[in-house]
């Protein structure tokens, strides 16, 4: 899997400090799974019946 750092490396624009954006990329992503898994173990709290 290719990460943000990765990415961001690519990129042909100055982007700054890639190093914390790229850290700011990976923890959102992280958060965002831990949402979803928190999400998914809760069905009947998100069932619309």
């Amino acid at each position: 899997m290719t990460t943000a750092k990765d990415i961001l490396a690519a990129c042909p624009a100055e982007l700054g400090n890639i190093d914390k954006l790229a850290r700011c990329i990976e923890a959102c992503n992280i958060c965002a799974q831990a949402c979803t898994a928190c999400a998914d173990a809760c069905p009947k709290a998100w069932s619309a019946t």
